[in-house]
């Protein structure tokens, strides 16, 4: 989804957030005015011009990863966005412009939906501009784990009410909704996987395990406040997506190269928050791989 940068990393992202209600204020701003620009265009277009047709900006899928339900057994049910060429949709928390991607997938009643799995994301920054957005170009996965009944009816209706807001030299709302209909195992029908490669994309592309990392890490603290310290060995390039809404207790981020080659990312947050929390999603480059992971860390007492 990105290209390596270089083996010597040096990024360096500051975000004060410590005036929240200017930030706040700022993000709405900066919305307002991507939404105006689209009805703007669409105000001023000029004659025989096509705008923008939300339909075909984003279309949208359900589909699972079996081809039956097992009664008493999990399934994965996922929704793809496929968008178009130069358009881009939001994650879950869309940065300082945009609005949150959204998906309410259904199932029948006895089944329990879990709760709404995001890949990570991509940065959307305009040179020359400090404000930053998160979410996806040309496709995105979003899925839920789903737990069938032990007595599971025939057939299995899933469906799902989406919306986001597509974004280019204009911003376009957009919804729609799909839905996918499965048989139920029985004793002549065997479920087997769908849609293979699609999940398994899927599964590469969600967050992982902090400890999978491997990453060294510690805390600090002074009457700044305190900063969490994480330490990457062999990394091209680390990024840090806050988690949604806004993290009142981060006043700012900065990456480096580290010792032994490491590349380091600071976390930094206020000091009368103790103890301290990091969280959000860790992008990791190395060479051609990019991974996700989520950090969820509290200061040590």
């Amino acid at each position: 989804m990105s290209s390596p940068g270089i083996f010597a990393v040096f990024l360096r992202l500051e975000l004060d957030v410590s005036h929240s209600s200017a930030r706040t204020a700022a993000t709405g701003l900066a919305l307002l005015l991507g939404l105006g620009a689209a009805g703007s265009a669409a105000a001023q277009a000029t004659p025989g011009k096509r705008q923008p047709v939300p339909a075909e900006l984003v279309k949208v899928a359900l589909v699972a990863d079996t081809t039956h339900v097992r009664p008493g057994k999990k399934l994965t049910v996922a929704v793809r966005f496929d968008i178009a060429p130069g358009w881009h949709i939001y994650w879950e928390n869309p940065g300082e412009a945009g609005l949150a991607t959204e998906a309410a997938i259904s199932a029948p009643a006895g089944y329990e939906v879990g709760a709404v799995r995001f890949p990570g994301p991509d940065r959307f920054q305009t040179p020359g501009e400090t404000a930053a957005s998160y979410g996806y170009s040309e496709a995105a996965v979003v899925s839920s784990s789903v737990a069938a009944p032990a007595r599971a009816g025939e057939p299995a209706r899933f469906s799902v009410q989406a919306s986001w807001l597509a974004c280019r030299d204009v911003c376009v709302r957009g919804k729609g909704t799909a839905s996918l209909e499965l048989p139920v195992a029985g004793v002549k029908a065997n479920a087997k996987p769908a849609n293979e490669d699609l999940f398994r994309r899927h599964r590469e592309a969600l967050p992982r395990a902090f400890s999978e990392l491997g990453a060294a890490q510690r805390w600090e603290r002074d009457a700044r406040g305190a900063r969490l310290v994480v330490g990457v060995k062999r990394a091209d390039r680390v990024e840090y997506f806050p988690p949604t809404g806004e993290d009142l207790q981060l006043v700012g981020q900065a990456a480096a190269p580290g010792k032994d080659g490491a590349s380091e990312l600071r976390l930094s947050y206020k000091p009368g928050f103790k103890p301290a929390r990091a969280r959000g999603v860790l992008a990791v480059t190395k060479g051609a791989e990019r991974r996700y992971y989520a950090l969820n860390l509290e200061e040590k007492p």
